[in-house]
């Protein structure tokens, strides 16, 4: 019996060894299913990261644990990018002769003029909404929130009804027939958005050229239609900026009347300085239609107070800031995905939860 048990006891230890050593792979971002409503994770959601330091995997843990610093700009860096009180709505153009630098994209800054004056007017809060046609989107509406996007081109007529003004997205390649078949349903001007972090794997996964020709193919002709035309939403790695300035210099003659971005890190005064570095170097009105205070370098994710101290912060510039268009929390939704679970909006029973109330009312 001694024998066995040893042996026992040394095939136990063997596979703690294995189980400890395995890593889960990892969960996917947003991007529309079939029926262009209900969304899926299919990879990991790619926000802030050091590079090139240690390239690190992020973690997959749904729940909070602050971290000690941002991965993009530290918080003294903020006074280098002091916004502009004025900007423009002038729709980009790029110049008659490409180029890849930075400088050459900074060049072609449009005429100045105010960006306060959007398709819409009235307040800028927005939701991402990946929930369907539903009759509960009518207690998501408020005086605060104007803007609602579903990561695809379905209209969402229960939004319309509720009082949203609902933004179609071509998410990316899967999705080009889908965009084609609805785009014609948008007959009030609108803003269209283009292709879901085109710079990353696990999203619409795309070069800067591949990115111009669909643009060419499915986003400029909507110019003709009255909409406003934002330029594709990247992730906030360091990689998704250098892909935007590609982007904007290889789309020869393209209209590009605004940018969308995403953010997820933890500080409030790094988020507002990544917005001002795109507005700095492409002069064009932004909305925000993803963030949220998570952590994707592998510390520790924001407490329920660290959250509302980031979205307080966060808000009340944006509100404040003219070339903002809207801003859309991450977190109207009852899976969160690998997103810190205490960003949710969502209550069970698909109403607004305390910090859902707290961002639809803006306070």
């Amino acid at each position: 019996m001694a024998p066995l048990n040893f042996l026992n006891l040394l095939a136990a230890a063997t596979l703690a060894v294995i189980a400890l050593s395995y890593s889960p792979a990892p969960v996917a971002a947003l991007s529309p299913d079939s029926h262009g409503q209900i969304f899926a994770r299919r990879g990991v959601h790619h926000g802030m990261r050091r590079e090139p330091a240690s390239n690190k995997k992020r973690s997959n843990s749904k729940r909070c644990k602050v971290r000690e610093s941002s991965s993009l700009v530290s918080s003294s860096t903020v006074s280098s990018y002091t916004p502009a009180s004025t900007s423009s709505t002038t729709p980009y153009v790029a110049p008659a002769t490409s180029s890849s630098s930075s400088s050459a994209v900074a060049s072609t800054t449009p005429a100045s003029s105010s960006s306060g004056s959007g398709v819409w007017t009235g307040p800028k809060g927005g939701l991402a909404w990946p929930n369907g046609d539903t009759g509960k989107l009518s207690n998501w509406k408020t005086g605060h929130m104007t803007y609602l996007y579903t990561w695809g081109s379905d209209p969402l007529p229960a939004a319309s009804n509720a009082g949203f003004h609902v933004l179609p997205q071509l998410w990316g390649d899967k999705d080009t027939a889908t965009f084609s078949q609805n785009i014609g349903s948008y007959t009030t001007p609108t803003y269209v958005l283009a292709f879901n972090e085109p710079n990353e794997s696990g999203q619409s996964n795309m070069s800067p050229d591949h990115a111009v020709q669909l643009w060419w193919q499915y986003i400029e002709p909507q110019k003709a239609n009255g909409h406003k035309l934002v330029a594709p939403a990247v992730s906030s790695s360091p990689a998704g900026f250098t892909w935007t300035q590609e982007f904007f210099a290889k789309c020869v003659g393209c209209t590009i009347d605004a940018i969308a971005t995403h953010y997820y890190d933890v500080s409030a005064s790094d988020f507002i300085a990544y917005q001002n570095k795109f507005h700095d170097e492409f002069h064009l009105p932004i909305l925000v239609t993803e963030y949220a205070c998570q952590n994707f370098n592998n510390g520790p994710q924001c407490t329920p107070d660290q959250i509302w101290s980031f979205m307080t912060q966060t808000t009340a510039w944006m509100d404040s800031t003219d070339w903002i268009i809207t801003y859309m929390w991450f977190g109207a939704m009852l899976d969160m995905f690998n997103v810190n679970y205490e960003c949710q909006l969502m209550g069970p029973d698909g109403l607004p939860n305390t910090l859902g109330y707290r961002f639809i009312n803006g306070y």
